[in-house]
């Protein structure tokens, strides 16, 4: 296992053990409908971005 691979279990396991005061990497379950907002969300800032320039 890479040095990459330990530190990313280090802050995972981390996270665990300190809860919401940790602010690395949290596992988190995906969820479709936060995603759709997030991309939809992209995609505005995008056309206001390009509109502006």
């Amino acid at each position: 296992m890479g040095q990459i691979d330990n530190k990313m279990k280090w802050c995972l396991n981390k996270a665990e053990r300190e809860g919401a005061k940790h602010r690395g990497l949290k596992r988190v379950h995906p969820d479709p409908a936060l995603a759709k907002d997030l991309v939809a969300k992209a995609q505005h800032n995008l056309k206001a971005a390009s509109y502006n320039a």
